[in-house]
C-alpha cells in the first residue's frame, strides 16, 4: 500500500523550508549561521544580523564587511547617560571557541545607500572579510522587522 502526504502538509513543508535562513558558511574555522535582514521600505537603509563562531584555536578577527548596490558597516549600540546610539566598531575579534550573536540592541550590520529596497522574500549578500578565513559569502533572507524578532526569540528559546 502507497502512502502519500496530503498535499496541505506537504506546502506546510516547503513553506518552513523555505523559511529558514539559507545555509551556514565555514572557511577556516569561522562559521557563520541564522543571517537574517530586514525589509526596508527606501533603499534608505537596513540592517542584518547572524551568528559568528570561531572554532579554530587561534583568534580571528571580523575586518570589513560589503554589499552589492550599497554600503556596509559593523556597528553596536551604546547606552551612555541614558542615551542610546549606534557606534561604528571598526573590527570584531573572535576569540578561539566564541560565539558572537549579531542582533538587534548590540552587534549589527547596517546596510546604507542601498541602489533600491529590500523587500520581504529577498535574499542579501554579504561579504565578510575575516583575517584568516579569507573573505566569506553571507546570505540573509530579508524579513519584516517583527518576523526577524520573532525567528530570533524562537532560537533563542524565548517565547514571542
Amino acid at each position: 500500500m502507497t502512502r502519500t502526504l496530503p498535499l496541505a502538509v506537504l506546502m506546510a513543508l516547503t513553506i518552513a523550508c523555505a523559511e529558514r535562513p539559507v545555509a551556514d558558511t565555514e572557511h577556516g574555522g569561522i562559521e557563520i549561521s541564522a543571517a537574517l535582514a530586514t525589509a526596508s521600505p527606501t533603499a534608505q537603509s537596513s540592517a542584518a544580523y547572524f551568528r559568528i563562531r570561531n572554532s579554530a584555536d587561534r583568534p580571528d578577527t571580523l575586518l570589513a564587511l560589503s554589499v552589492r548596490g550599497g554600503r556596509a558597516q559593523l556597528h553596536t549600540v551604546e547606552v551612555h547617560e541614558g542615551r542610546t546610539s549606534m557606534q561604528h566598531v571598526e573590527h570584531l575579534a573572535i576569540a578561539p571557541g566564541a560565539e558572537i550573536r549579531l542582533a538587534p540592541g548590540g552587534y549589527h550590520v547596517m546596510l546604507t545607500e542601498l541602489a533600491a529596497p529590500l523587500a520581504v522574500g529577498d535574499t542579501v549578500e554579504l561579504s565578510a572579510i575575516f583575517t584568516s578565513a579569507d573573505t566569506l559569502t553571507i546570505r540573509a533572507p530579508v524579513l519584516t522587522y517583527s518576523q526577524l524578532v520573532e525567528r530570533l526569540d524562537s532560537e533563542n528559546g524565548r517565547d514571542p
